[in-house]
């Protein structure tokens, strides 16, 4: 397949792009159905969605990783520029396409801000290399929204990956995913885990931290519950959606992703899931892990094409290992190239 990134001097350009409008159509998403004007404004402007570690970069810190990312594969002419001369050029050109759709959102509101963005994202460019190559994990990002494992990390340790985990500061859960979710809870719902086991579940099931990715964790842990019943289900359902505070609300086609985890868990692996807590140490390898646990991943695999077809131009499904090694049957050339026709024309880029 050809490379996504048919000109290699809009490599950085083209991803720092993609990603600031993947982003505000998210924050766009989160704030459904309301969409008040000025708390979007508000959140376009800041970034902090969890007033703890923001979730996504700023369009300054967006240009700074860019500029880094071309450095690393030093695949194009920019990689050999001044880095500071060509972050500058990316913050800018991020900059205005923020610009133009805070002014969409004044003049025009939410929705026509939200079918703009809906035209020009290609999500599948967020994660391929300047080379064109599926990136399958990023444990390395401060962001929670742009970390992930993957699935294709036999080798390292349960610690490892749980160490490079973004922080989020120390909020609370609110009281409302406390509830069904904690199993200190008087009215937990089958598949209650701790929360730093619910945080190696991710792992194992190679998700990182998004609305979608948390939909499938928590019902692929219900649904592996050997107490499961369809009416737990549909209450924590209706819970994601209605009684969850935002961030922890999912919403809309998102919560396919809750039905399709329950699925899961109960296609794969020993059942009680939750009760295997501290079962290996965290000095195993994942491969011991799913072993131990009956959760091989290419048993997975085919449970996140199903989510791929069913919620399609997501950033978690554009980042789902549903294939292995990465080599993921998609349109990511021909998409990119049609992506490249929306960028901003700009001098300093060609």
């Amino acid at each position: 397949m050809a490379s996504p990134n048919q000109e290699p001097s809009l490599a950085p350009l083209a991803w720092a792009i993609a990603w600031e409008r993947q982003i505000l159509l998210e924050i766009l998403r989160d704030t459904e159905p309301t969409q008040e004007t000025p708390a979007l404004l508000e959140r376009l402007q800041d970034r902090d969605l969890r007033k703890v570690r923001p979730a996504f970069p700023s369009p300054r810190q967006l240009a700074a990783q860019a500029a880094l990312r071309c450095n690393r594969h030093e695949t194009d002419d920019a990689a050999g520029s001044d880095t500071r001369a060509l972050e500058e050029k990316i913050a800018a050109a991020v900059e205005a396409e923020l610009a133009a759709s805070i002014a969409v959102l004044k003049a025009q509101g939410a929705t026509a801000l939200g079918d703009r963005l809906e035209l020009l994202i290609c999500p599948e460019i967020l994660f391929r290399s300047p080379t064109g190559t599926f990136v399958e994990a990023n444990t390395e990002s401060e962001f929670w929204g742009m970390w992930y494992p993957g699935l294709d990390n036999e080798d390292a340790t349960m610690g490892d990956i749980l160490q490079s985990l973004p922080g989020v500061g120390d909020a609370a859960l609110p009281r409302e995913v406390r509830w069904f979710e904690d199993p200190a809870s008087s009215i937990a719902l089958p598949g209650a885990v701790s929360l730093e086991w619910h945080d190696a579940i991710h792992i194992l099931l190679g998700r990182g931290l998004l609305d979608q990715d948390e939909a499938f964790v928590v019902g692929f842990t219900m649904g592996n519950s050997s107490s499961f019943c369809n009416e737990d289900a549909v209450t924590l359902r209706n819970a994601f959606a209605h009684a969850y505070p935002e961030p922890y609300r999912v919403h809309g086609m998102k919560l396919s992703a809750f039905d399709i985890g329950i699925e899961a868990g109960r296609a794969i692996g020993k059942p009680d899931l939750a009760d295997q807590e501290g079962k290996l140490s965290n000095n195993a390898t994942l491969r011991r892990w799913r072993e131990h646990l009956g959760i091989p991943k290419e048993l997975l695999r085919p449970f996140f094409v199903r989510e791929s077809l069913m919620i399609p131009r997501t950033l978690e499904t554009a980042r789902l290992p549903v294939s292995p090694g990465g080599d993921r049957k998609t349109s990511g050339a021909n998409a990119s190239e049609e992506f490249h026709k929306s960028l901003p024309k700009s001098r300093a880029f060609g």
